[in-house]
């Protein structure tokens, strides 16, 4: 049995850096821990006399730290290079368990064994139970612990496996099985011995890579009931393979098996080890290698790197100990000065000799100043220079300010002007001089503080054919809007007439995705039917367009993207056409999306999406599709590669139909010794199915074959004549779910009063194609197109670009 052990010192404060060899000591665990481990017997599926068996696994994680493990299924009578696995993670100290665990991780029904590998010491336990009935108190089972990978046997090794009983009072049967553990080949023989050592039986066997194998006693030659107290004796004769041997005996009446493990090596299971030193880390002194020892702080051991930051206070400095050189530049602030000897309006200088508290120097303009007068210039200043007429600072507040203080008039707080003729001549220029402004920060900026809908917070205007408001950005936005209840940017062409337009976007970027109109919605929680870029036309006369997309060339007019919703949407809110695309030969309406739906129709009482065609296909899905409601059709098949000639043919078959909601089943399986044979279904099978019909096909010979139990508890039996008959069974039922149970498909039908006199296929019964049910709604299409044309022209007129 392995052994381990967790040494844990922990030295607060200074003492922290303690360095100790440690060697393996500690207490055992129970069971045998490991990073691979084999249980030799899992399984799901019938087995003999009726029992049904299943496997309970168990997963132990006993170590600090959490466990990565993988569990990987090897099927009997095969090798195993590439089983199929299942991935867990087990936190230090838990236990994972998984009832039925062959079914659960893998959904395979059969046996074999199960390897788990993993990156920390795991322990590992399963049980496998027969279950007669669906109460897990009705079951018997045997107990398999996981065998670490290191205790198999290998060439010129043996074993043996005790407790053989297959004895002529029929009370027990015995069954032996091995699992190769490393991934070669290995041959070995196994010997049949009595309780007084006489050779009863023996036969030579060979384990491909991973391969489990499981076999009855009567394998060995010795006959069908040989003894009640024999010996298996397993010795290995070659490859590099190794494996682990196991025993099941079980009582025949009761089906409770009992689990017979192989002898250990004397080598497994073995540990020693101790602790080898203390050793002083750095700033300590003492330790030892043997007896008692003793750690503590050396003699000037404390480094400036042992101190935590902030753990030494003004109580570990002496007073007048800090100098001039000890103060950082600029840390002395004005809170640290005395006032003690200032009068008002003093500051501190520098008389020649020291520094002290003195008058400010003042002169000129008194500050702060304010004067009134009635002239039409209170104060003007010029410079004849390129300089600056009026330059003003302040550190905090408005550096020039001025205000009209009338109630009336027109006239301006401040007003810039000039006469200049040169191009980006500028009458009131505004700067933030920072290379990295904060948020929101303006060069120029207007406030209008009326809460009505009158007044304008900028105003530009231009008399002639320019610019009213223009702005410009090296990369950002030239110009931007922003309100937190109405239009950030509003354009109004006033005109009646004309093609201009009321806001105009353009770009002169060949670079890909440049946009010349940008909306964007910035929540991540819009509400509904918010927009980004929305059009509306007000038109009642059907020529106007909400929005328009066009490209010249053969690119899109239209593009709509999403990750998750529609990537476009249209809605026709009385009897129109939501969304409309036309074109010769491509797609008249694409739709892509990355996760969400490339097209979705929705309707209330009419078609979601409704396709028609008179020679193609009226719609053709490339990929799964999943219908939720029911589907009705002319006719169905398959349609695949001709499997014979898939280069030149197709392949057809056609659906089975039936009047009822039918499911079909059906399998094969083979009776036992007394002509009986289970059929397990599926645990859903009752639940979904009602009405059952059977029929059975004997396979191989002449027999008689009947349904002897009906299903019941998802099951049924079936007996034949002879035992060792193949038999062919086919179950169909009903539907009985509550989709089914609300949604019957009717047989026949009276047509509603508006589909009276029409057809769903009015050419096949020789009627003309007015007669057809869906002739109405074929007709909206053709109409659209004819007003496309108008529409096109007016709205290409309406595109064009100015100057």
């Amino acid at each position: 049995m392995r052994r381990k052990t967790r040494l844990q010192s922990v030295f607060t404060s200074l003492l922290a850096p303690l360095m100790v060899g440690l060697g393996a000591v500690g207490s055992a665990w129970g069971g045998f821990a490991g990073t691979d481990v084999f249980v030799a017997s899992v399984g799901h599926g019938p087995g003999s006399r009726g029992s049904q068996w299943r496997t309970t696994l168990w997963i132990h994680n006993p170590g600090p730290d959490a466990a990565h493990c993988q569990v990987m299924l090897l099927r009997r009578n095969q090798a195993n290079p590439s089983p199929p696995s299942y991935n867990v993670t087990v936190q230090p100290g838990d236990t994972v368990k998984y009832d039925d665990a062959t079914w659960l991780l893998f959904g395979i029904e059969g046996y074999g064994a199960l390897r788990v590998v993993s990156d920390r010491d795991v322990v590992v336990a399963s049980r496998i139970y027969n279950q007669p009935g669906s109460s897990m108190a009705e079951t018997q089972g045997q107990f398999f612990a996981a065998v670490p990978a290191s205790f198999a046997i290998g060439a010129g090794d043996s074993t043996d496996v005790l407790g053989v009983n297959q004895a002529a009072d029929g009370e027990f049967r015995f069954n032996y099985g091995f699992v190769e553990t490393t991934g070669n080949s290995v041959t070995f023989r196994v010997t049949l011995y009595s309780g007084d050592g006489t050779v009863l039986g023996e036969r030579a066997y060979s384990l491909q890579p991973f391969e489990a194998i499981q076999v009855g006693l009567v394998d060995l030659g010795a006959g069908e009931r040989p003894t009640d107290n024999g010996r298996l004796h397993v010795t290995v004769t070659g490859g590099a393979g190794r494996l682990i041997a196991f025993g099941s005996g079980i009582a025949n009446t009761s089906q409770d098996p009992t689990t017979f493990e192989m002898t250990l090596r004397p080598d497994c299971g073995s540990s020693s080890g101790d602790i080898t030193a203390v050793i002083a880390g750095s700033g300590l002194a003492g330790g030892g290698t043997s007896g008692d020892v003793t750690l503590s702080v050396a003699s000037g051991g404390i480094t400036n790197v042992m101190l935590a930051a902030e753990s030494v206070d003004s109580a570990k400095i002496a007073d007048g100990s800090v100098a001039n050189v000890d103060l950082a530049n600029s840390a002395v602030t004005a809170a640290k000065i005395s006032g003690s000897g200032a009068s008002s309006g003093q500051v501190l200088k520098f008389n020649g000799s020291a520094v002290v508290w003195d008058a400010d120097n003042t002169g000129g303009l008194t500050l702060p100043y304010s004067g009134t007068g009635n002239a039409s210039v209170l104060l003007s200043v010029s410079n004849s220079a390129s300089g600056t007429g009026v330059q003003g600072l302040s550190s905090g507040g408005v550096g020039v300010f001025g205000e009209h203080v009338g109630t009336s008039g027109t006239a301006a707080g401040v007003e810039g002007r000039t006469d200049s003729t040169a191009a980006n001549a500028v009458a009131v220029l505004g700067v933030v001089t920072s290379s990295s402004p904060g948020s929101s920060s303006a060069a120029v900026k207007g406030v209008n503080n009326g809460t009505g809908g009158n007044g304008v917070g900028v105003w530009g205007e231009h008399r002639g054919s320019g610019y009213g408001v223009y702005g410009f950005s090296t990369s950002g936005r030239g110009v931007e809007g922003v309100s937190p209840s109405g239009s950030g940017v509003v354009g109004f062409h006033t005109g009646t007439s004309g093609t201009a337009a009321g806001v105009e976007g353009r770009t002169d970027s060949t670079a890909e995705g440049a946009v010349a109109v940008l909306g964007v919605v910035t929540s991540s929680s819009a509400g509904r039917n918010s927009t980004a870029v929305k059009g509306v036309n007000n038109g009642t006369d059907g020529t106007g367009v909400g929005v328009w997309g066009e490209t010249p060339s053969s690119g899109t007019g239209v593009v709509g993207f999403t990750l998750d919703g529609a990537g476009v949407y249209g809605v026709a809110v009385v009897s129109g056409i939501g969304v409309f695309g036309g074109t010769r030969d491509g797609n008249g309406v694409q739709g892509s999306s990355s996760t969400g739906h490339g097209v979705h129709g929705t309707s209330g009482s009419g078609y979601g999406v409704y396709g028609e065609t008179s020679t193609g296909k009226a719609g053709y899905f490339k990929g799964n599709v999943t219908v939720t409601g029911t589907l009705s059709k002319g006719g169905g098949s398959f349609m695949i590669d001709h499997p014979l000639d898939p280069e030149h043919k197709y392949l057809y078959h056609s659906f089975v139909e039936s009047p009822d909601m039918k499911n079909v089943y059906d399998g094969v399986v083979t009776t036992d010794d007394n002509g009986y044979a289970e059929v397990v279904l599926p645990n859903w099978f009752e639940a979904l199915n009602r009405d059952f019909r059977y029929q059975l096909t004997v396979i191989g010979r002449f027999a008689q074959a009947i349904v002897e139990e009906e299903i019941h508890d998802n099951r049924f039996v079936i007996r034949t004549n002879f035992g060792h008959v193949k038999v062919s069974w086919q179950v169909t039922g009903i539907r009985k779910d509550p989709f089914a149970e609300a949604h019957r498909i009717p047989v026949e039908e009276i047509k509603p009063a508006e589909e009276q006199g029409t057809y769903l296929h009015p050419k096949e019964w020789g009627q003309p194609e007015e007669r057809g049910v869906n002739w109405k709604e074929s007709q909206a299409l053709p109409e659209a197109e004819r007003k496309l044309p108008e529409r096109l022209q007016q709205a290409r007129k309406a595109a064009e670009p100015r100057e």
